[in-house]
Formats: structure tokens, C-alpha cells, sequence
């Protein structure tokens, strides 16, 4: 065999120290010998481009913090590369029969070895995984190369096929989870072509596991490209395939989405995942592929046990009645303008756990705020994305905590005109009615979202003439002024009130970048380590923003202060900022995988405020969730709510936070409730329940009936109910 006389021609050279004859003349041709040397110093120069580029990778360190080159991890890597660059270039003279072997090998190491990558690219230990997980995980790659097999009738391309596609899913959660903080789930599928539009906005660095992941997925194509099968799949064959293929992930679906059995019947082995931390709660747990698979279990949304038109009907006669009576409205004689303000990922740095002094105030403006002013904790369901959710909850008062998580009601949900905030406004003769966003008009669908909601109008960043620019974004000082000059015009053309929404772009991610526009002023102090700071020092950055955008507001309220036209200003930040994780285990005392709920939570709230330039009761609110600020506005501001705001009114004060996560009750205390989507106290606890009700489950349920109808009901929504004109 060919092998076998490479092998003696190797030996005989070594001993007669004549190594030119296997490098040069041993091979069929002298470019093999060329070939073979490029693979090689190719091989020795990607480790050496790494290492020069990411020291650290190769890099351990004593307890005294002194470096030291770290030999296996170096060794291991040069011994996969140079592996890699032999099998490159060794041609396959394997005959027939061990082929055939070769095949029957490969069509079960390379899904498995792919398996074990991608499991290693997201720090599980796959090893610890229960068996049954494990071929699942497996089952859906085998799947996965069945598309390519049976699209072109070849074993290898099939192999191929399937190992793109993990290694493009692999890439894209991967770098979701840097830019976010969160992987990839089944829901975020709604959100992909607004993420594609945000792609130019990050930057793309490989951790050692990233660099190695590539490394392995590049190692089993190279070995998949030694197969060498004669026969294709024939007509017939093909057809087999393709019911084999329908026939598997009909079973999957139906095992992994549409039934709970097998899941639950496991108990804690079973497959669940958490949409609270999806990584070390779901990607972790159960693989992966798995895990988004499953996710898909979360995305469906399905009617309030109990559910029917004449139910709702009757439902929302009994509470209009009830908040009628309860919040009977002090509407003033002049209306006041309205301000929204949604602040893209103003987060209070300094605060979230444990306190972070820093070189000067962060927030002076917002921490002086105290006449006329309701302020404090509003929490989101987002973490470093997800800015249209929380305007979602904001307008309609409807709560994500009855949808998928990371799903999009804008792109999802709101195909015909819905109750909010803006017909609210609309009803009672404001004008205006604009929305402002200084960036691409058309992420979540906002132009459709924006008309259903009932806006007038939407600006977007080309309406802006030399706006002034932080980084590569119009700035918030920019687009406040460009909310004085609607305010203006507007009042010039009728003394009607004014109302206007705007989410500001200054403070978007990524914070890894230098801009010559941009110098950091806010420096955190103590004995914060680079790490806990982020390489890039995206504290320092994120901390300097919020301070830019706090000077900002600062003036905006300023100038409603001196106009004595009665205004009211909403403001609140839609998600925390994408912050590093050492940070996060600093500041709330643990690592992530040990933070008690209650801790993660810190990580989901934003600072708000609801100021008025004329007399408001003054108060402190500890927390409150998305879906209830336009109804404390409405009431603050003395204009008229409708039935449903004075329902969410008497609703927050038993449950005065609830979110995709979980919700506070009056007295503090959290529960996680995240996978209960029904929200019905006497169903079975099997069907998609949290395993413990709690003693908010009959008024959870009782607003998701409400929601239900409101958002996925609208041939049956109860108009009075959910609007002041029922002509809607």
C-alpha cells in the first residue's frame, strides 16, 4: 500500500539521515512535496499569528499573577495544526472495501466530533450531559446532513452541509451571547433581520474557544473531504432520505415542542429551558442544538385557560365597574403636553449591585431630580437588546410576561390597529403625535408597528441636518433639540397639547471601540481588576455615555421648566447595557451560575422618571416593569385613562412588577415564573407551568385573559374597554 511505502521510505531515510528523499522525492509528484512544506509553515505561522495577536490564549499564570507559557494548550494546538496540514495534503489510496470503512466511520465520528466543538465553544461539559440529550443533540445534526445528502445524492456533501450549518448556528449564538449576554433562542428568529442590520456595529474577536472551535470544524472538513464514495444515491434511494428526514424531525418537533411528556417524565434530567439565563440554564444543561430546538416549546402562545369572547366581555364589564369607582380621574382644566422619552441602554452603572464610586457624579442631573418628580427601578425583559419590546409594553400596557421571551410583538403580533398610549392621547385632541428615532427607520418593522399604534408621523435619522455625533451616533443632545423644534412648530399652528416619543441612539453597543469624537470623563475607582472593567474599558465608556446623556436630559428639562405650558416628561432607559460578566459577578457577589434570581434580576432594571413642570405628588418607586408607566404617567399628569389604564393602576399595586422573568409582589418579594406562559392557577402543573403556583396566579391570569384579548383577539376585543372612543 501507498501508506506502508511512505512509512518504510521515511524509516530508510531517517536512518540514512536522508529525509529529502520524503519530502522531495518520495511522493508520486514533486508538488506533493511543496504542498506538504506550505501546509506545514502555513500551520506554524497561524500559531504564530494567534499568539502575536492574543498572547493570552497561550498564557497561565502562577498565584503570584506571574505568566508562564502554557505548554499544552500550545503544544495541543501546534500538534491539531500540523495534523491537519498532514491530512491535507495525504492523498486517499485506501481501496474500495476500506472506503467504504472509511465512510461508515465518518458518517458517525464527524456528527459526534461536531457535537463535542460546538459543546466546547459554549463551556459545557458534554461529557456530564445525560445520554439522552446527547443523541438528541446528536439525532438533529444527523438531520441536519440529510439535507445535503439528499439534495445532491453524495455522503460527503451531506457531511458538509450539516457542519456548516452548526458552525454558522455556533458563530451566530456565540457572538449573541458577547453582544447581548444571552445566546441564541427559537424567538429570536422574529428578531433577524433588525440583528442583521446591527452587524456592523460590533466588532468580532475570538476568545480561545471561539479560535478553537474554528480549529475543529476546519480539522472534520478537512478529514471529510478524504471520502471517497463512487456511487450516488439514485432516484429511489433519495426518496428513502427524504422520508427518513420528514419522518425525524416530524418526531423531534413533536417530541421536543409539541409534547411535554417525555420532558417532564424526566423530572430534573428533563429538557428545559430557562429563558431567565439560557446559557448556563438551557445551553448548558441540555446541549446546545437541543436547547433551541426545545426553545421553540416557549414561542407558541396559547389561550387563557377558560378563554372566549363572552368570558373577556363579561370579565372587563365587572372591572370597569370596579376601577371606575376606584380611580374616578381629576382630569386638569388645561391638558398637559406629553414628552416620552426611551433612552437606548441608560443604565446606572454605578448602582446595579454592590456601589461603584467613580471620579465624579455619573448621573447629577437624575440624582438631583426630586420636586414634581416620580422616579426609580423600572425593569425590562431585555438585557442588551430587545429595545422595542420594552416601547411595546410601554404603549400598549400589555406585559411580554405572556409571550415568548425575545420574541417581537412589533414584527409578530401588531398587524392591525391597537390600543395604546397614542390613541389614548389622540382621543382627547393632541397633536403632534410624532415619533423620532435618529437611526434606520425599519428595525422590528417600527413603520408598520408606528402606524398601528397610531403615530402620525416617524422621523428617522435622515431627518436630522449636522446632528452632533458621539461616536458614530446622533447624539441625545441632538435629538432632544430635535424634539423642541416639533414642540415649537407644532404650538405655533394650535394652542392643543403636544405629544412626542422619541428613542434616542447615543448610548447603543458595542463599547469596545475609540472614537476621536468620544473621550471617556467617568472613571470608576477601587479595586476593580481590567478584567471586571472589560479590556476596552467599556465601563469607563458606558459610565461616560450615561453622563453625556444625563447633561443632555438635564437641559431638556430645562427648557419645559421655563416654558409655563403644563408639561409632563416620561424617561427611562430600555435595557441595561451589554456589560462584562466579571463585572456583574463583582458587583452582585458571585458568579453567575450561583446569583439567586432575585440578584439576576438587578441586571434587568433601568432608572425612570416621570417629571412634571407643575405640582405632582413626589415619590420613590422601588419597582415598577414597563407595562405600567404610560398608566402612571396618564394619572400624574391628570388626563383621562381608559379602562384598561385604570385596571393596570389597581393591578400594580398588588403586582407592581412583572416581567418575562418573574414578578414582585407588594411586599417585595420575587417570584420566578418565567416558563409559565398560561397563567391559570388550577391547571394541570404538567401543561407549560411553573412548578409552584404562587399567590399572584389569579391576577396574572385574569390580565393575560385581558392581554389575550387585546393582542391576539382584535375580531372579539372589547373596544370600550381598551379604548376612550369606541369607534376604533
Amino acid at each position: 500500500m501507498f501508506v506502508l511505502d511512505r512509512v518504510s521510505i521515511f524509516a530508510k531515510g531517517f536512518k540514512n539521515k536522508s529525509i529529502k528523499e520524503l519530502f522531495l522525492d518520495g511522493w508520486p509528484q514533486r508538488r506533493w512535496s511543496l504542498i506538504l512544506r506550505i501546509a506545514f509553515l502555513c500551520a506554524i505561522a497561524v500559531f504564530a499569528v494567534i499568539y502575536w495577536m492574543h498572547p493570552d490564549y497561550y498564557t497561565n499564570h502562577y498565584s503570584d499573577g506571574t505568566p508562564w507559557f502554557a505548554i499544552r494548550k500550545a503544544g495541543g494546538t501546534m500538534f491539531i495544526l500540523a495534523l491537519v496540514a498532514v491530512i491535507s495534503v495525504v492523498p486517499n489510496v485506501l481501496n474500495e472495501k476500506w472506503n467504504r470503512i472509511f465512510t461508515i466511520v465518518c458518517c458517525f465520528a464527524v456528527p459526534l466530533a461536531t457535537f463535542f466543538a460546538l459543546e466546547y465553544l459554549f463551556h459545557t461539559h458534554a461529557f456530564d450531559l445525560a445520554l439522552f440529550k446527547i443523541l438528541l443533540n446528536m439525532a438533529i445534526i444527523y438531520l441536519l446532513c440529510f439535507i445535503g445528502t439528499i439534495a445532491t445524492g453524495a455522503i460527503r456533501t451531506g457531511l458538509f452541509v450539516g457542519t456548516g450549518i452548526v458552525c454558522t448556528f455556533g458563530y451566530i449564538a456565540y457572538f449573541a451571547n458577547i453582544f447581548r449576554g444571552s445566546p441564541l433562542i427559537f424567538s429570536d428568529l422574529s428578531n433577524f433581520g433588525t440583528g442583521a442590520e446591527m452587524l456592523g456595529d460590533f466588532t468580532y474577536d475570538l476568545d480561545f474557544r471561539g479560535y478553537i472551535f474554528a480549529v475543529a470544524i476546519f480539522s472534520i472538513c478537512v478529514v471529510t473531504s478524504k471520502l471517497r464514495i463512487g456511487k450516488r444515491f439514485g432516484r429511489k434511494a433519495r426518496v428513502a432520505l427524504v422520508a427518513v428526514f420528514c419522518v425525524g424531525w416530524l418526531g423531534l418537533i413533536n417530541l421536543l415542542v409539541l409534547s411535554d411528556h417525555y420532558a417532564w417524565r424526566h423530572g430534573v434530567a428533563g429538557i428545559k429551558v430557562s429563558t431567565f439565563d439560557p446559557m448556563i440554564k438551557g445551553y448548558n444543561r441540555n446541549g446546545s442544538l437541543l436547547s433551541l430546538i426545545r426553545s421553540a416549546k416557549i414561542s407558541i402562545v396559547d389561550k387563557p385557560k377558560g378563554y372566549s369572547a363572552d368570558s373577556v366581555q363579561k370579565l372587563t364589564a365587572g372591572i370597569a365597574e370596579k376601577v371606575d369607582k376606584a380611580y374616578p380621574g381629576s382630569e386638569r382644566a388645561k391638558k398637559p403636553n406629553v414628552i416620552t422619552i426611551m433612552n437606548e441602554s441608560f443604565t446606572d452603572v454605578a448602582n446595579i449591585g454592590e456601589h461603584i464610586e467613580t471620579n465624579e457624579p455619573m448621573l447629577p442631573f437624575y440624582d438631583s431630580l426630586t420636586e414634581d418628580t416620580i422616579k426609580g427601578w423600572a425593569y425590562s425583559s431585555g438585557l442588551g437588546g430587545g429595545t422595542a419590546n420594552s416601547e411595546f409594553e410601554f404603549f400598549t400596557g400589555n406585559s411580554l410576561a405572556f409571550v415568548p421571551v425575545n420574541a417581537s410583538p412589533y414584527q409578530l403580533y401588531i398587524k392591525s390597529p391597537q390600543p395604546s398610549l397614542v390613541s389614548t392621547l389622540k382621543d382627547q385632541g393632541y397633536q403632534g403625535n410624532v415619533a423620532v428615532h435618529p437611526f434606520d427607520r425599519n428595525g422590528y418593522s417600527r413603520p408598520r408597528a408606528y402606524e398601528m399604534l397610531g403615530f402620525d408621523k416617524y422621523l428617522d435619522e435622515t431627518d436630522f441636518k449636522d446632528p452632533r455625533m458621539v461616536r458614530k451616533y446622533i447624539s441625545d443632545e441632538s435629538d432632544y433639540g430635535k424634539l423642541i423644534s416639533l414642540y415649537e412648530k407644532y404650538k405655533k399652528k394650535s394652542d392643543a397639547p403636544v405629544f412626542l416619543w422619541t428613542i434616542t441612539m447615543q448610548n447603543h453597543g458595542n463599547y469596545r471601540n475609540d472614537y476621536k469624537n468620544f473621550t471617556p470623563t467617568i472613571t470608576p475607582l477601587g479595586e476593580l481588576t481590567s478584567s471586571e472593567i472589560g479590556e476596552h474599558n467599556e465601563i469607563g465608556k458606558v459610565m461616560s455615555l450615561m453622563h453625556e446623556s444625563d447633561r443632555a436630559t438635564g437641559e431638556l428639562v430645562e427648557y419645559f421648566r421655563n416654558t409655563g405650558d403644563p408639561t409632563i416628561i416620561v424617561f427611562f432607559g430600555d435595557h441595561q447595557a451589554t456589560l462584562p460578566v466579571p463585572f456583574y459577578e463583582r458587583v452582585l457577589g458571585a458568579p453567575m451560575g450561583k446569583l439567586s434570581s432575585e440578584d439576576l434580576m438587578k441586571r434587568y432594571r433601568v432608572p425612570f422618571f416621570i417629571w412634571a413642570n407643575f405640582d405632582i405628588e413626589e415619590k420613590t418607586i422601588e419597582r415598577v416593569s414597563m407595562n405600567y408607566l404610560s398608566s402612571l404617567t396618564l394619572q400624574a399628569g391628570g388626563i383621562e385613562m381608559t379602562a384598561y389604564n385604570k385596571y393596570l393602576l389597581g393591578l400594580f399595586e398588588e403586582v407592581p412588577c412583572i416581567t418575562a422573568f418573574g414578578h414582585y409582589d407588594r411586599n417585595g418579594a420575587f417570584y420566578n415564573t418565567e416558563d409559565k406562559i398560561q397563567r391559570d392557577p388550577h391547571a394541570n402543573p404538567n401543561k407549560n407551568q411553573a412548578e409552584a403556583s404562587t399567590p399572584q396566579d389569579k391576577l396574572l391570569h385574569e390580565y393575560f385573559m385581558l392581554e389575550y384579548n387585546n393582542l391576539f383577539d382584535p375580531k372579539h376585543r372589547v373596544a370600550d374597554f381598551f379604548y376612550l372612543d369606541n369607534r376604533h
